[in-house]
């Protein structure tokens, strides 16, 4: 049975095909079994002139299955839905308008919107629709011109309209349980596929901050055993760089969420760690006002970096001649508008003469910020001032 069931189910499937794949199948089942049910009680009712066309729509139930199979569940539906109409406007036509054949149409077009509602399969839910509405119109019309009578015996046309209101309530009752079944039925599947993935993700994440946290190490390590104070200051600045990033996948793992993390706690553990690694003798104060700032990893990553570079800068360039330096950082977020400001009370330097000296850390600035398709501001006034503005994304 369930090899029926499945049968059309190709491998490039989504969830929502292989569920209204799993209907359509339920659902041709259904139908077949309510026309070979009339195919054979009929008869021994007295109503024969049906016979033909019911032969003809049990024949065409594998054709549901064999179109699912060899072309997609779109052409299996116009298949079983198409001659669906037409049989009920055949039989209505037939056996008159008070056998309550009728009725059929109702579930049918219930079941056409619950699996078809789709963008997806939007516009062939509207044709078929079409079609069943010009049926019923058909079916009117014909009674509005045609008041001729059906013929059939008194107690084969009682007998005929209590089993075709007892079969339609069946009906309507099996394909409401068919399609309640399988949208919880596949609501369970995403649910399972989204954790699948969200724990792959979660590993990847943990093995990205892992890697970085060994190349980490390995610079810290030669930076160590370095006797050129050129080469451990551009280690250190790799060092610290790889670091700003290792914390963003960090975090990212750390709060089992891949929707954004919280850019101002990781601000601070990042000043913190650079703080330490420059602080030495020399008294720094380090002051930092934030609001709730929320970035997804595309965005948190080339903030940090850009975080980093500057906080370095002020650490290593810009050194006041009397008294302690001074940093203030500033992580602000109002109507949707997210600002990173930093400022400091060194010497200040200019950009344009540190971009012709050829600077890594301003062109790698320049290049993160078009990344974010940030807006940024340098000032040097009493000390360096240096902003960027962008809009914070989660998604």
């Amino acid at each position: 049975m369930q090899k029926l069931i499945n049968f059309g189910i190709k491998p490039n499937y989504e969830p929502w095909e292989i569920s209204f794949t799993r209907n359509m199948n339920l659902t041709a089942l259904i139908g077949g079994f309510n026309v070979t049910f009339t195919y054979f009680l009929f008869p021994f009712i007295g109503i024969t002139n049906l016979q033909p066309v019911l032969a003809l729509m049990v024949a065409l139930i594998p054709v549901v299955f064999l179109a699912g199979y060899f072309f997609n569940y779109i052409a299996a539906a116009y298949c079983f839905y198409i001659p669906g109409a037409l049989l009920m406007y055949f039989m209505t036509t037939k056996m008159g308008i008070e056998s309550y054949v009728i009725l059929f149409y109702f579930p049918l077009v219930i079941s056409i919107v619950h699996l078809m509602g789709r963008k997806e399969t939007f516009k062939h839910m509207i044709i078929l629709l079409t079609a069943y509405v010009i049926c019923i119109f058909a079916v009117a019309y014909y009674f509005t011109v045609n008041t001729t009578p059906t013929i059939y015996a008194e107690e084969a046309f009682k007998t005929m309209r209590l089993i075709m209101l007892v079969l339609g309530m069946i009906t309507s009752f099996s394909f409401f349980a068919v399609i309640t079944y399988e949208s919880v039925r596949q609501e369970k599947l995403i649910k399972n596929m989204l954790r699948e993935k969200e724990v792959l993700l979660a590993e990847v994440y943990h093995r990205v901050k892992n890697n970085m946290s060994i190349v980490t190490s390995l610079l810290n390590l030669k930076k160590n055993s370095s006797d050129s104070q050129e080469a451990r200051e551009a280690l250190e600045a790799c060092r610290s760089r790889v670091y700003s990033m290792s914390l963003v996948h960090e975090k990212f793992f750390s709060q089992n969420s891949i929707t954004g993390i919280d850019f101002t706690q990781y601000a601070k553990e990042l000043i913190d760690a650079v703080t330490n690694s420059f602080g030495g003798d020399t008294e720094i104060q380090v002051e930092i006002e934030a609001d709730d700032l929320y970035l997804n990893v595309t965005q948190a990553i080339p903030c940090g970096l850009i975080l980093n570079e500057l906080l370095t800068n002020s650490f290593k360039h810009a050194q006041p001649e009397n008294g302690s330096l001074k940093i203030r950082i500033e992580l602000l977020n109002q109507n949707n508008r997210a600002e990173i400001r930093i400022s400091d009370n060194g010497v200040g330097f200019d950009p344009l003469q540190k971009i012709r000296q050829g600077s890594m850390g301003l062109d790698l600035i320049h290049s993160l910020c078009d990344q974010l398709d940030a807006k940024c501001n340098y000032e040097n006034k009493n000390g360096s001032h240096f902003s960027i503005r962008f809009t914070p994304k989660l998604k």
